[in-house]
């Protein structure tokens, strides 16, 4: 009973994982074609929430563009001078 209650959520856990993912990717796309465009300052993203326990975004709405040193972070990583979140 316990493995099918462990799987049922599993599941679920594995389709917000993958919708993570691909917003993580979306975002990571846009911010790429922006800098390729020439635009390198207050580039425009979004938050990712998940409301899923079993992923690492779990409720932590806004934590991912929210903090600075992590808006800096992934601007140095994507090479472009700063983020600005919506």
């Amino acid at each position: 009973m316990v493995n099918k209650i462990f799987a049922v959520s599993f599941i679920y856990a594995l389709k917000d994982i993958l919708n993570v993912y691909t917003k993580f990717k979306e975002r990571a796309d846009w911010i790429i074609s922006q800098r390729e465009k020439g635009v390198l300052d207050n580039i425009e993203v979004t938050s990712i929430v998940s409301y899923n326990k079993h992923c690492v975004l779990y409720e932590q709405e806004g934590a991912d563009v929210g903090s600075l040193v992590y808006r800096d972070n992934i601007a140095k990583y994507y090479k472009v001078n700063s983020l600005k979140p919506v």
